[in-house]
C-alpha cells in the first residue's frame, strides 16, 4: 500500500522536461505501479517472506523515483503530458 501511495504522490508532484523524458518517467512510474499491483494480487499465495522482500524492494524503487521526480513537471502542460503517458502505460498492466 505504501508503494501505491508513493506512486500516486509521484504523479502529483511532478515538474518539466522533454516529451521523451516525460514518457520515460511515466513508464518507469507505471512499471512500479504495475509491479505493486501484481504483488498485491499474489500476496495471498505466499506464506513466507517473499512478499515482504518484494514489497521492500518496490518501496525502495518508488522512493528513489519519487525523489527523482519531485518538483518536475510543475508546468501544467508537462504535468498533463506526464499523466497522459502514465495512464496509457498503466492501462497495459491489466
Amino acid at each position: 500500500m505504501k508503494v501505491v501511495i508513493t506512486l500516486i504522490l509521484c504523479t502529483i508532484l511532478i515538474g518539466c522536461g522533454a516529451n521523451s523524458e516525460i514518457e520515460n518517467d511515466a513508464r518507469r512510474a507505471a512499471k512500479l505501479f504495475c509491479e505493486a499491483s501484481k504483488m498485491v494480487k499474489r500476496a495471498a499465495s505466499y506464506s513466507d517472506n517473499t512478499n515482504i522482500m518484494m514489497s521492500t524492494s518496490l518501496s525502495r524503487e518508488a522512493s528513489d523515483l519519487f525523489e527523482k521526480l519531485s518538483g518536475k513537471y510543475t508546468n501544467a502542460s508537462d504535468a498533463r503530458k506526464f499523466l497522459n503517458a502514465y495512464n496509457k502505460a498503466i492501462s497495459n498492466c491489466y
